[in-house]
């Protein structure tokens, strides 16, 4: 992946798409884009998030943390994630199978309704990849909300491997898990 010249926020500049760490100012942006997927999830009947997760305190504390990561094209947020060692509680009842090295879970990755189907998930992952690699994990892990089937092809598409379920709030969630290449 092509690095930016702008400096230290914005580390991949991909076809006008730039990714990089999300600062205090995408707060904002992040809400717009947690919006719009919350109703476009609903349109299809998914009913993932809502008003209370993920919400202002959430995504705040996601940027504070450096854990939250934006795509922005044309100074828009078009996609993000959240990257960091956090695994709920939850996840202590998944029979993982892999568990030598250390482990890096993604969070809340979403993608704005216009950019669906254009590659920009698969680039936030791939970016997600890289980084963990990059700070020495071994492991990716995730969930996915078992009523989204899109999301859970996608992660398959992407060589996760289904490890078992928990149950939040809204239901049953789906776990996955990657060794993460490049780790020698």
């Amino acid at each position: 992946m092509p690095h930016s010249k702008e400096g230290k926020r914005f580390t991949v500049d991909v076809d006008g798409i730039k990714i990089g760490k999300a600062a205090p100012k995408d707060i904002h942006g992040l809400l717009v884009l947690t919006r719009a997927c919350i109703g476009h999830m609903r349109h299809q009947n998914i009913d993932q998030w809502d008003e209370v997760y993920p919400g202002l305190a959430i995504v705040e504390a996601d940027v504070r943390s450096g854990a939250a990561f934006v795509a922005c094209h044309h100074g828009t947020v078009a996609g993000a994630f959240v990257l960091n060692g956090y695994q709920d509680p939850e996840y202590s009842e998944v029979p993982w199978t892999f568990r030598a090295g250390p482990v890096a879970v993604v969070h809340r990755l979403m993608v704005c309704p216009e950019w669906e189907g254009k590659g920009l998930a698969r680039l936030l992952m791939e970016y997600a990849e890289a980084s963990a690699v990059q700070s020495g994990h071994r492991i990716m892990r995730l969930d996915a909300f078992s009523k989204n089937p899109r999301a859970l092809r996608f992660y398959e598409k992407l060589g996760y491997r289904n490890a078992g379920q928990v149950r939040f709030r809204k239901g049953c969630f789906l776990c996955f898990e990657k060794i993460l290449a490049g780790i020698g």
